[in-house]
């Protein structure tokens, strides 16, 4: 298995399709009429021999390599075809059809024929103990389009995924018990409100950002569309079109700051709103916001409210506030422009 030399960009997909709404249309209006005619087939795919001509694609921001996800992920392709290796075996995935990937099973995401990707529109349903993070992407030759990734706050999606894993992969004598459970996790991902994340970001764009440069503009746009990954600077002035360092001057001089420290104080920003308003943990909170090691997101939070998250929230539960959904409308703008 060779890589393709061949570069895709990987790209922010801000439109209906990828919204919230677009995604809820895919499970109601695709995945479960699918699992109600076929049962848990629907994400029981047949492996097909691996093409001597199979290869690895170059996108960006994913691994040239199997990458083992540590948690349980749902895979539905919506359009086009999926081709995919997953434990070593090559899988065509037809629009209609989808795959479960079993926490920490080796897999590539997406794979070529003759370095040539095949389109494909793919929801991922991603399971953790707190709930699930959805989102969309869709593949072309010439991009990767990526939606944001939403957050379904029910622990009992975990509940139900564990269930779905304890018969995986069911016996003949199982699917319809299996049905029913994969019936009633993709139903309740309807049923609770996804978080609003980026209504809040959008909130936390710099005062009269419209104005600004256009390069800079670009940059804000992807971190507040991106936030949670992981940030390359050299990727991000490419999508922007400048250098590097061209685009650190138009931080430093429009926005006092660097590329990092704004995203920083962005990730940081919705963290704080989360350890407030939320009962998650708080390292289901780094992790959401993109940190994946916990004590130095503690550092960082500390160092920029004086306080660590658990204080941050026992201060808010000393004064007895109602429990409140994410507000939408308060959020201010962390950063003066010039």
């Amino acid at each position: 298995m060779k890589e393709q030399q061949a570069f895709i960009p990987t790209l922010p997909w801000v439109s209906e399709e990828s919204s919230w709404e677009g995604i809820a249309q895919v499970i109601e209006r695709h995945i479960l009429p699918r699992l109600d005619s076929v049962g848990v087939m629907l994400f029981l795919p047949t492996p097909q021999p691996m093409p001597p001509n199979a290869t690895i694609p170059s996108i960006e921001g994913m691994l040239s390599k199997p990458w083992r996800n540590p948690y349980p992920l749902f895979a539905f392709v919506v359009s086009g075809n999926s081709q995919m290796i997953l434990n070593g075996q090559w899988f065509n995935l037809p629009a209609g059809t989808g795959v479960f990937i079993p926490a920490n099973t080796p897999y590539v995401a997406h794979t070529a024929i003759s370095e040539k990707v095949s389109p494909c529109d793919v929801l991922s349903v991603s399971v953790f103990t707190f709930g699930a993070l959805i989102h969309r992407c869709r593949l072309s030759p010439t991009a990767h389009l990526k939606s944001s990734h939403y957050a379904v706050l029910n622990p009992n999606l975990w509940d139900l995924c564990c269930m779905w894993m304890d018969l995986f992969p069911p016996s003949p004598t199982q699917r319809l018990a299996g049905k029913g459970i994969l019936l009633a996790f993709f139903s309740m991902l309807l049923q609770t409100n996804a978080l609003p994340f980026q209504a809040q970001l959008d909130n936390l764009f710099p005062p009269q950002w419209q104005n600004l440069p256009l390069p800079l503009q670009r940059a804000l746009k992807w971190m507040h569309h991106a936030f949670e990954r992981p940030f390359h600077l050299v990727r991000l002035a490419r999508y922007c079109g400048v250098s590097p360092a061209y685009l650190c001057r138009l931080f430093k001089f429009h926005l006092n700051t660097t590329p990092v420290g704004y995203l920083t104080k962005l990730r940081l920003s919705l963290a704080k709103q989360l350890v407030e308003t939320t009962d998650l943990s708080i390292a289901d909170i780094a992790f959401l916001v993109g940190y994946r090691h916990l004590t130095y997101f503690i550092r960082q939070f500390r160092r920029l409210y004086g306080q660590s998250p658990s204080q941050v929230r026992a201060q808010v539960r000393s004064k007895k506030r109602p429990r409140r959904a994410i507000p939408t409308s308060v959020a201010k703008p962390l950063w003066k422009s010039k």
